[in-house]
């Protein structure tokens, strides 16, 4: 893991999603199954990591879900996520493999 990434306050990009503690009326995107139970949003982390080993800086944010897991999202400014997307996907897999093996 690199050493380089750098927090900063979610206030400081949305003051919205900073006020926000109690539970709102949306599904965590992502997260819908059919016949399941939904996944409601309980709040965000007060902190976005910024990857700073990434030529766009993308952020990552945090969402608290009614289940008690949180879900990471990257967050970059006009580009098209889909591509990080699946990378960030690949490099989860091969860490949980790793992780089983040591």
């Amino acid at each position: 893991r690199f050493s380089s990434e750098k927090k900063l306050s979610v206030e400081y990009f949305s003051s919205i999603l900073s006020q926000i503690n109690e539970p709102i009326n949306l599904t965590v995107p992502g997260t819908y199954e059919p016949n399941k139970e939904l996944i409601h949003i309980l709040g965000f982390e007060r902190q976005l990591k910024i990857i700073n080993w990434s030529k766009k800086r993308p952020r990552k944010l945090k969402i608290l879900g009614s289940n008690g897991c949180n879900y990471s999202f990257l967050m970059k400014g006009r580009e098209d996520l889909r591509q990080d997307e699946r990378l960030m996907q690949v490099i989860e897999l091969i860490n949980a493999i790793f992780s089983k093996f040591s």
